[in-house]
């Protein structure tokens, strides 16, 4: 699972996973750690996420409005 600023072109991190398990899996926590990463530097940046229909369920969308992401 990778992380980019997409308006920059820039890798931010990344979450290796073994090839068995669903896209999804670890999501949440991977998403609040590159959250608070960009917020600890840029505290008054609006972020919005882009996401495939993989992580589309209620932990996830619930894990982003609660991190303040569009």
């Amino acid at each position: 699972m990778f992380c980019v600023i997409s308006q920059l072109g820039m890798f931010l991190d990344r979450l290796h996973r073994p090839g068995n398990v669903h896209d999804s899996n670890g999501s949440v926590d991977f998403i609040g750690e590159c959250v608070a990463a960009v917020r600890a530097r840029l505290p008054r940046a609006v972020l919005e996420s882009r996401l495939d229909s993989a992580f589309f369920n209620e932990r996830v969308l619930l894990g982003l409005e609660e991190l303040g992401v569009e």
